[in-house]
């Protein structure tokens, strides 16, 4: 499973933190973003998607395209669909439920990592698909669900998709 073109060293890209997510916010002109109160504005997103550069990029870039409607009742609508098909998010869960309906085994080591308040065991070559996806962190030799996003979306499909 090598791919000729996976040459060089991987880039782990790392989460973003308020202030960086408020300075990009503000470059998309975003100007409610501003000082204390959009910074607080801004944290339930944060805290959804961990900070993830393109989970946060993409909140930010349907915001503006959105900006003349009410900015923070639009910001809790994104929130309140996110982890949902029909919200912002839907095509990339819905692509990472693919991958996972493909293989049983990944399905399963996933079921048990949702299902878990705890981090838990699962097999080293089921963790590390998972972290490679995104989905998961390591703990040790442990894994946990990575963002609360992926928590709300795939335990509400351990039933139905996969």
């Amino acid at each position: 499973h090598q791919s000729p073109f996976n040459v060089g060293l991987p880039i782990h890209l790392h989460n973003w933190t308020l202030e960086q997510v408020q300075e990009l916010a503000l470059r998309y002109d975003l100007k409610w973003a501003a000082g204390n109160t959009g910074k607080e504005a801004l944290r339930p997103l944060l805290e959804m998607v961990g900070g993830h550069p393109y989970l946060v990029q993409l909140a930010l870039y349907h915001l503006w395209e959105h900006q003349n409607q009410s900015p923070l009742a639009h910001l809790d609508e994104l929130l309140k669909t996110a982890a949902t098909d029909a919200g912002i998010y839907g095509s990339h869960l819905r692509r990472l439920v693919n991958i996972l309906e493909s293989s049983p085994e990944l399905c399963e080591a996933m079921k048990t990592v949702v299902r878990s308040d705890q981090p838990v065991a699962i097999l080293p070559i089921a963790a590390y698909q998972l972290q490679s996806m995104g989905l998961v962190e390591l703990v040790g030799n442990l894994v946990t669900i990575r963002y609360p996003l992926y928590y709300d979306y795939f335990r509400s499909r351990l039933d139905e998709n996969l």
